[in-house]
């Protein structure tokens, strides 16, 4: 049996929640300045100052997001899924409109959440370890880098991350499992 919480606690809980919301909106708003600021808005110059600055925050932005993979992993997942069912109720709007260059635009980000969705499904049951936590960084890195120079190239490569990182860990993983498989077999000398 569950024990009810108090409409305190309840209040409590939902604040947490929602700061929690605005510090991952806020970090997101840090990431894609940092990108911007590094690699320059929209690809045109900025001042090495500039440059530098954006490196050094977007290098400690990775960092902590590394650092802090078990705590975010799960809301990328439900962040994947609601821009799968937004851009899925989306693109018959916009075929039925004729508006084919939106509609085409939303059936990629569509592809691109249902893959990524696939790729990050196992972080809603566990914590990511080792190369998933760095295919993971990656693909949240990438949309902000995205952004700054206005191109679905680093969309891509960030799935592409995510997917050698998943792939790498998992390798990882049943290499160690057969290892450890061939040491508890006890061999029997005539």
């Amino acid at each position: 049996m569950t024990r009810k919480r108090t409409v305190g606690e309840q209040v409590r809980s939902g604040f947490r929640i929602a700061g929690l919301m605005v510090l991952a909106f806020a970090f997101f708003v840090a990431l894609t300045w940092a990108a911007m600021f590094s690699l320059g808005r929209s690809g045109n110059l900025t001042s090495n100052s500039h440059r530098i600055l954006g490196s050094v925050t977007l290098v400690v932005l990775a960092s902590a997001l590394f650092f802090t993979a078990r705590y975010w992993a799960k809301w990328v997942l439900g962040i994947v899924c609601y821009c799968l069912v937004r851009t899925f109720f989306g693109v018959p709007f916009f075929v039925l409109f004729g508006k084919m260059d939106v509609a085409e635009e939303l059936a990629f980000i569509a592809a691109y959440s249902a893959v990524a969705l696939l790729l990050t499904w196992r972080h809603f049951q566990r914590e990511p370890r080792g190369m998933e936590r760095f295919g993971l960084v990656a693909f949240v890195i990438c949309p902000p880098v995205a952004l700054a120079l206005r191109s679905y190239m680093p969309l891509l490569v960030g799935l592409g991350l995510l997917g050698i990182g998943e792939l790498a860990q998992t390798m990882f993983r049943s290499g160690r499992k057969r290892i450890a498989g061939h040491g508890d077999s006890p061999t029997l000398i005539v």
